[in-house]
């Protein structure tokens, strides 16, 4: 592989590849390329997949190229750093904000899959302003292979994208293998360069400091995405597409109603109810149907198959604000939060065209928040938190507070002549 001084790259291939729909190169057997560049140091193109794939609409199936060593994809790693964007902020670090007085080094350290995975500040202030990059990083140590080590990586980012409230990225990706310096460029969505925006506590879902064992945290976060990837997803491209109200209003409805659907207790019994009207009665009234449609519109008998009793959207919010009521009805009421969630998701989902004015944007945006909060009270819960502990921190959040004034302006009785309040985003 060759790199001239415009940044044009050639590679040099051995062995056979073929090239994909999108002309992305891969090869056919091990996802490994061999090269090097024109002062003659080893350089090294190589794929990594996980479980995360497709995961707030990002790509976890990546190309990497690596500078500075020949890596095969099951070559074990000594060590990996990087930056996440959002980690400044958890740890409550940022750059130029007075609120960390604490000399640089790590401030957590802890083994997460059989790995060490250590939280560092380890740039001061001035640095990371001039530089316009993060103060803090994250190293994996006593890794194993590189797709251990970008998994972990993501599954990490996620959780901080999680916590954080706002997109976590990852950049800067540093390795050492055999004792040898590797930088890492990824050809893929999930990495951004330079500093994510300063941001206090309050703007945070939680920080460092809110957290009594990390270790433990991250071990039931881990479970969960395993056993709730479908509820996840959506969740994370809500987070991530927030200025598109088409797409959002669907993603925060489908990622509440497949928690709804996929959650199970320990037993492994789901914990809310799936059905409208039961199973027997429900055979009951499909039998009778297949009778009458053999006999009236044998043509048509097909279609008994697409019966379901399936819970509709409205009734599972209202089993999930059961579970949290107490915190809720300080921004919003169950009848509201279910009704709105299920029109705004029809909205678009039934192909509604046309001009959206700017009355009816700013009610699906708030309406998509306040489900937001029900998900991260819901969350909160599920990575160890205790009810009331989970409400305090969402009750500090600035957005929530935005709300619940939104809420009580709305339940005020209108005086004639008054000038109507405004709900801006």
């Amino acid at each position: 592989m060759t790199i001239d001084a415009h940044g044009h790259t050639t590679l040099r291939l051995q062995g056979s590849f073929y090239l994909d729909r999108v002309i992305a190169l891969r090869p056919v057997r091990e996802p490994v390329v061999f090269g090097e560049l024109e002062d003659g140091s080893a350089a090294t193109v190589l794929g990594a997949h996980h479980d995360l794939a497709n995961t707030l609409g990002q790509e976890y199936f990546g190309i990497f190229a690596m500078f500075g060593a020949h890596i095969t994809p099951s070559e074990l790693i000594d060590e990996v750093t990087f930056t996440a964007t959002q980690l400044d902020n958890f740890l409550q670090a940022p750059a130029g904000v007075a609120c960390d007085s604490r000399p640089l080094g790590a401030r957590w350290t802890g083994s997460f899959r059989d790995v060490t995975v250590t939280f560092a500040v380890v740039r001061s202030d001035e640095t990371a302003l001039a530089d316009d990059v993060p103060r803090s990083c994250v190293t994996l140590s006593v890794v194993g292979d590189w797709n251990t080590a970008w998994e972990i990586a993501t599954k990490l980012s996620v959780l901080l994208t999680l916590l954080a409230g706002a997109s976590s990225a990852i950049d800067d990706v540093k390795l050492r293998v055999r004792g040898v310096p590797v930088r890492v460029v990824a050809a893929m969505r999930t990495t951004a360069s330079g500093r994510a925006p300063d941001r206090g506590p309050t703007s945070l879902i939680s920080t460092f400091d809110d957290i009594p064992d990390l270790v433990t945290l991250v071990a039931r976060f881990d479970e969960f995405e395993l056993a709730m990837r479908q509820a996840l997803n959506p969740f994370l491209g809500y987070l991530n597409n927030p200025g598109d109200i088409s797409v959002s209003a669907a993603q925060i409805a489908q990622a509440l109603e497949s928690y709804h659907r996929d959650r199970r207790d320990s037993s492994g019994k789901h914990r809310f109810e799936q059905t409208s009207i039961g199973k027997k009665r429900f055979a009951e009234i499909k039998g009778a149907l297949a009778l009458t449609m053999e006999r009236e519109f044998p043509d048509y008998a097909w279609m008994l198959d697409q019966l379901r009793d399936d819970r509709p959207l409205r009734s599972r919010i209202c089993d999930l604000y059961r579970e949290h009521r107490e915190f809720l009805d300080l921004i919003t009421d169950e009848p509201s939060l279910a009704r709105d969630a299920t029109k705004n998701r029809n909205f678009f989902s039934h192909g509604n065209s046309g001009a959206l004015t700017p009355e009816k944007v700013r009610s699906i945006f708030w309406s998509g928040e306040r489900l937001r909060f029900l998900f991260y009270a819901l969350f909160l819960v599920e990575l160890g938190f205790s009810r009331d502990d989970a409400h305090q921190l969402l009750r500090r959040n600035d957005r929530f507070l935005r709300l619940q004034t939104l809420w009580h302006s709305s339940r005020e009785p209108v005086i004639a002549g008054a000038p109507a309040g405004g709900d801006s985003v």
